[in-house]
């Protein structure tokens, strides 16, 4: 400060003089403790007086008041939250994974201090602590977040003084938002459902989500999993069923999760019979009436026999049908122990009415029985599986009471496949025949001729031994021709309800991306669903009778 050139100013801290100091020749002055006495923590009023060298004393100066602030408290980083779907929702364990790369942090310091986040020695980001209660809340902005990764998080705080904490005690993230890969495969033999997978993949506590039928299961997993690379789950069918499909993904311990691996049940066809070229005819015991692919015997015939329906209760009415009466039962031979499940169309089936259904192997020894009831309206599709894994080779139906019919007998084997998820390069698309026109290639009127071939001529069969009819695109799309196949020597024909594997093999010059949903079109009293191909002034009309599988290679 100022006063008198030459007297001496003494400066008090509140009523205490503190020290004195000699103004100079200009009247200036300057004071401060010495290195060893200082101000304690908190407020303190201070004021000077000055005394000339003939002893006159001043009045004592305004009041000036400072507060001496030298402590800050360590900043705490209490909890590092989670925001995103799968894995952790919520506080994170220190040196836990998340799949949140913008994860937010909370904490407390003293109130109105600037807190600095560092992820490992570099600052990325500050935020005011609550003027109040000191409680502070940061994540990253906009665009900005944490890359794939590990984390030492800490805090710093800074408060108005300029006072600098200590760094708060380190907190570990590690952020993980890539998808752990699907499990490499699954096997299931109809008692243990085996999921193959590569160990180095994934990480201890992992999870294997297996979905089976909407039954939910988890597993996580240990190091002796990641070891052998498989886990197994007792799945029998003969107390739980054949399931239509085993669905596994993997959530990894920042909850991202893999795509699905599915193993889905499919049927092969082996022996189809309608009926249709059997005369009217009234059963009798011990007699055999063959056919193409069984034979049926007769064990109790009990007035049942080959009729157009059931007099008096023909509704719906079936063309020629099996028909049972009550007490009726009869065998169904094969001639190989290669199939599994039995599906028929039963007619009239209701109230009390059931179905004994036993299966025998080849030596006559029983296989599996069940009891089929109705499941509501006169028209139902049955069907009885043995335990997978098992065959028969012979099946009794009887039936307890009244009358029911039965027509489109099929049995078959059941295989569990992997399936290829929802990759557009694997995918298949099933639709109900083909045609196609375009002014480039065959006439519409051309192609008619032979896909009329193809969808109405029930006396040829739809393979030969028993092998899938498979035509490619390139056969369709025949150059300034009006041949429907290239091969003049290949003919197949399909019957209606028939399946047909139509190959998306294109010519070398065409390109199908996708096929998009048209209007559907009548021609000569037929109706078709029109697809176009993309990138093609084209159009594949799908007969609504066959179904066609478009499988993309």
């Amino acid at each position: 400060g100022s006063a008198e050139p030459g007297s001496v100013v003494t400066v008090f801290n509140g009523a205490a003089a503190v020290g004195s100091v000699t103004a100079g020749a200009d009247g200036s002055w300057s004071w401060q403790y010495s290195s060893t006495e200082r101000f304690a923590e908190g407020a303190h009023a201070l004021t000077v007086r000055a005394t000339d060298p003939a002893g006159n004393v001043s009045v004592m100066s305004e009041t000036f008041t400072i507060t001496v602030d030298t402590l800050i408290a360590q900043p705490l980083l209490d909890t590092v939250t989670d925001a995103v779907a799968g894995g952790v929702i919520g506080d994170i364990a220190n040196n836990g994974h998340t799949n949140d790369p913008r994860p937010r942090l909370n904490g407390s310091a003293d109130p109105g201090t600037l807190v600095i986040i560092f992820s490992d020695a570099m600052a990325v980001g500050s935020v005011m602590a609550n003027a109040n209660t000191g409680v502070w809340s940061w994540q990253y902005a906009n665009d900005e977040k944490f890359a794939d990764g590990k984390y030492v998080l800490t805090v710093q705080a800074v408060d108005k003084a300029g006072n600098t904490s200590v760094r708060s005690e380190a907190f570990t993230i590690n952020i993980d938002t890539t998808p752990p890969p699907a499990v490499a495969g699954m096997q299931w033999d109809g008692e243990t459902l085996n999921i193959h997978f590569d160990g180095l993949e994934y990480k201890v506590g992992d999870q294997i989500i297996l979905s089976i039928d909407g039954d939910e299961h988890n597993h996580t997993l240990t190091d002796e999993d990641l070891n052998s690379g498989t886990i197994s789950l007792t799945w029998s069918s003969a107390t739980k069923g054949n399931s239509e499909a085993f669905i596994v993904k993997v959530i990894d311990v920042a909850g991202n999760i893999s795509d699905s691996r599915t193993l889905e049940k499919n049927d092969t066809i082996l022996r189809r019979e309608d009926f249709e070229t059997q005369s009217t005819q009234t059963f009798i015991n011990n007699q055999t009436i063959k056919f193409s692919g069984f034979d049926v015997n007769v064990i109790n015939a009990a007035g049942g026999g080959f009729f157009n329906g059931i007099t008096g209760w023909q509704f719906p009415s079936p063309t020629m049908a099996l028909t049972f009466m009550g007490g009726t039962k009869i065998e169904l031979s094969l001639q190989n122990q290669d199939s599994d499940y039995i599906s028929f169309t039963a007619g009239d089936f209701n109230n009390t009415e059931q179905f004994i259904v036993i299966f025998f192997d080849s030596l006559g020894r029983e296989v599996d029985r069940q009891i089929l009831t109705p499941v509501g309206g006169l028209m139902q599709e049955i069907r009885a599986s043995v335990p997978f894994g098992m065959t028969f080779s012979k099946v009794t139906l009887e039936l307890n009471t009244s009358g029911v019919w039965i027509d489109n007998i099929v049995m078959g084997k059941t295989e569990y496949n992997i399936s290829e998820g929802e990759n557009p390069d694997t995918k298949s698309s099933s639709f109900d025949a083909f045609t196609l026109k375009n002014e480039s290639y065959s006439t519409l009127d051309s192609i008619l001729e032979d896909i009329t071939e193809i969808s109405y001529d029930e006396n040829r069969e739809l393979t030969e031994a028993n092998k899938p009819l498979v035509v490619s695109i390139e056969e369709v799309l025949t150059f300034n021709t009006s041949e429907f196949f290239l091969d003049s020597e290949m003919k197949p024909t399909a019957i209606i309800g028939d399946n047909v594997t139509l190959s998306e093999t294109p010519p070398d010059d065409i390109y199908i991306e996708e096929w998009i949903q048209m209007e559907n079109v009548t021609m000569e009293g037929i109706n078709y669903q029109g697809l176009q191909p993309s990138k093609l002034d084209a159009e594949l009309l799908v007969h609504q009778d066959i179904i066609v599988n478009i499988n993309s290679h």
